[in-house]
């Protein structure tokens, strides 16, 4: 496989899998490059393939600021040593396997043609064997393929995408991938690739991770929803307020202004500013005593001004302004302690 510098990896791909992939493969040449390049930029562990007849072992190291570093060389026993992997199971593996058989994991032990020379009884239980012996001599993907023909399910799509993706990533021993087996359960499988003709094969089911991560998107989905729904109500409700014929004030626990719209600056004849300092309501009834809005009033009218707290204000006060414009004034507490008061022209 020729590299030239310079060159998108996915080209280098593209002329890998040309020469690689026979007729029945070519026509899904851009899904396989699409594979290699997720397995490149999440490769954590070094994985084995052959290509034109070497057995090969690839690494790919992440660069802060350049990238990945990638790194190919021929599969020898000293190069896996260097990467401090195991020598696989042995080939005696009868007292191992008693003590595997209470693993909670899948394991699956293959020979270089992909021949399964030794399961546990986890493995045999995630693809529905009766007996771990059944599946020696046979490959992985003949194994997946009986699950599912047992389930009566082989043309299903999950058993059609499983084969595709066996038959694509087997070829690189290491490389990590799921498989949707019957009764819609997930396994990850994990490999190393060993010496001497031996390969380890973890199955993981992480059906219940996977459910998780679906209520978890679904409730993100259902989060950002409900934030869409309520940023509409809310562009809603303040096109309402800022269009009624009524002024409106909102007033927090503390007595500060939260929220106003345009006809109560209309109506008391307050400068925009002030309202958007989010100034107390003692501060605006001193604004407008300094300006003798409420000069020659009878107390009645006053009695808004005079409450000792939010909650205490009467529900109801009319009263002249001093350019003769009448107005009702409502207050209404909100849960928390705030206020909602409104203005009314009834001259």
């Amino acid at each position: 496989m020729s590299i030239h510098v310079g060159e998108p990896y996915r080209d280098n791909l593209r002329r890998f899998y040309l020469g690689r992939l026979g007729p029945d493969e070519i026509g899904r040449i851009d899904s396989y490059i699409d594979a290699g390049i997720a397995r490149h930029r999440e490769q954590s562990q070094p994985f084995a393939f052959e290509h034109r007849g070497r057995q090969l072992v690839v690494s790919s190291l992440p660069l802060q600021g350049v990238g990945r570093l990638r790194l190919w060389c021929l599969q020898q026993g000293a190069v896996l040593e260097w990467q401090g992997q195991g020598a696989g199971l042995p080939r005696d593996t009868g007292t191992l396997y008693s003590l595997l058989d209470r693993v909670p994991v899948g394991l699956m032990q293959c020979d270089d043609a992909g021949a399964i020379t030794g399961v546990n009884a986890s493995f045999a239980l995630e693809y529905g064997l009766h007996d771990p012996q059944q599946a020696l001599g046979c490959t992985l993907e003949e194994v997946f393929r009986q699950a599912w023909a047992e389930a009566g399910a082989v043309q299903d799509q999950a058993c059609v995408q499983g084969l595709h993706t066996l038959r694509e990533v087997l070829r690189y021993t290491g490389a990590p991938f799921e498989l949707t087996l019957p009764g819609r359960r997930t396994v990850r499988v994990q490999a190393r690739p060993g010496v001497d003709a031996v390969h380890l094969y973890a199955h993981i089911d992480i059906t219940e991770l996977r459910a998780q991560q679906e209520r978890l998107a679904q409730a993100e989905r259902a989060a950002r929803e409900s934030a869409a729904a309520l940023e509409h109500e809310s562009a809603l409700l303040q096109a309402t307020l800022q269009n009624m014929e009524q002024g409106v004030a909102m007033f927090n626990a503390q007595g500060r202004v939260e929220y106003f719209n345009l006809r109560i600056l209309e109506l008391l004849e307050l400068p925009r500013e002030l309202l958007e300092s989010r100034p107390l309501l003692d501060d605006v009834i001193r604004y407008q005593r300094e300006r003798g809005e409420f000069g020659g009033q009878p107390p009645q009218a006053l009695a808004h001004l005079a409450a000792p707290s939010l909650p205490a204000m009467p529900p109801l006060v009319v009263r002249q302004r001093p350019n003769g414009r009448i107005l009702e004034i409502r207050s209404i507490p909100v849960a928390g302690g705030g206020l909602l008061r409104t203005y009314t022209d009834v001259t």
